[in-house]
């Protein structure tokens, strides 16, 4: 385990102080009974913190555009697929720490928990340091992801709602529920009705669910 921390902290271009909380962050739910420690806590403050950093440089980059075009780019900078490329390019699979069920049914894969260890390790950053360091570290793992749009990304959600209002002059209507799964990892049905046509997909969260089904509806309508 030492080695392979020292490993990940190499790629993070981090040393942590305490690696009790590298660990606690990297801890997945299944592992850990009610009253241990996972990595949920440090999720919940993670996030914020990434938000956070990332709408103060985007400002500071773009000084002349306006909150819709910045609230575009960090609702992609901050999306899953963004955060599961940061945890790709660090190594996060090789580190997280599963239980043998989560790990036999491909956990160490799982797009939704290598964000939210993501999230998890940002916050064990702060709390291992301060707030300049984490802005340094947000600031090197998501540069590659800032440079890739010179223009404000558009999302398969919005793309649709466009195309949709200008051929049927009304809105894309969505339907979401849950439909199996657990509390760690639910599974959820998004549909989307289009002038009487009706798509699905199925993702690990309402948001993943209902940008799938947007870009299903954008493969296989024909405007």
């Amino acid at each position: 385990m030492k080695h392979k921390i020292e490993e990940f902290e190499e790629r993070l271009g981090y040393q942590f102080q305490d690696q009790y909380l590298l660990i606690e962050a990297m801890t997945h739910p299944s592992c850990t009974s009610r009253n241990n420690k996972n990595y949920q806590r440090f999720e919940f403050l993670g996030d914020s913190i990434i938000s956070m950093i990332l709408a103060e440089i985007l400002v500071k980059r773009y000084q002349s555009e306006q909150e819709g075009n910045l609230s575009k780019r960090l609702a992609h900078l901050v999306s899953g697929d963004c955060i599961w490329q940061v945890a790709k390019d660090i190594g996060v699979e090789k580190l997280i720490i599963l239980s043998k069920g989560e790990e036999s049914l491909g956990g160490r894969d799982n797009k939704r928990n290598l964000e939210n260890a993501t999230e998890a390790l940002i916050a064990a950053i702060y709390l291992d340091s301060d707030f300049d360091n984490t802005k340094k570290i947000i600031t090197k793992l998501w540069s590659k992801l800032i440079e890739e749009h010179i223009t404000p990304p558009k999302g398969a959600i919005s793309a649709l709602q466009e195309l949709t209002q200008a051929k049927h002059k009304k809105l894309p209507e969505y339907k979401i529920h849950k439909i199996g799964g657990n509390d760690h990892k639910p599974i959820f049905e998004a549909e989307v009705i289009i002038n009487d046509t009706h798509y699905k997909a199925i993702g690990h969260s309402k948001k993943d669910a209902q940008k799938k089904v947007a870009e299903l509806a954008l493969k296989n309508f024909k405007f």
